[in-house]
């Protein structure tokens, strides 16, 4: 699968554009494409959502930005509930399972190169009926090796908030 290494990222240049516009759109390129590497590289893990396929479609005029770019990536829809919507709901023997499970894909992410950098609850799906969990937005993964080995008690598990007292009812 190669993609497309031209279309960039539109954003509203009316006043005749800036440098950070230019910076802007190599930003959302490099971060779309880090997601979409890792995506298929991660793909062993089993907490990942299946890379189907990817698309770079050139925006209409009917669309927000026309002559604009719109860059997707398509993957099978993973079963449960997001995290962020349930994780007040969720028992301790649950967030056990989560924690151990997150540690379990971060570290398969770093034994691959990746990194993991921007941890919140609202990327992890929890199916509670096979008690998986899965980590399905990897905008926040970057190249970066790590000597580190992740567990249960490493820092990037426990940014993600699961166990924390902040997280629950009572």
């Amino acid at each position: 699968m190669e993609l497309d290494p031209n279309p960039v990222t539109r954003v509203d240049d009316s006043d005749g554009g800036s440098e950070d516009d230019d910076s802007n759109r190599e930003a959302a390129k490099r971060r779309f494409e880090d997601e979409w590497a890792a995506l298929e590289e991660l793909e062993g893990s089993e907490h990942t959502p299946h890379l189907l396929g990817y698309g770079v479609i050139k925006q209409d005029h009917s669309m927000p930005c026309p002559g604009g770019y719109i860059r997707a990536l398509i993957m099978l829809e993973v079963p449960g509930q997001n995290v962020k919507e349930i994780l007040l709901d969720l028992e301790d023997g649950e967030r056990v399972i989560i924690e151990t499970q997150l540690a379990k894909v971060l570290e398969y992410m770093r034994q691959k190169g990746w990194s993991f950098v921007d941890p919140k609850p609202g990327s992890l799906h929890w199916d509670r009926k096979n008690e998986k969990l899965y980590l399905i937005d990897l905008g926040g993964a970057i190249l970066d090796k790590k000597e580190e080995t992740i567990g249960v008690e490493s820092r990037i598990v426990k940014l993600f908030m699961i166990t924390s007292k902040w997280s629950r009812r009572d």
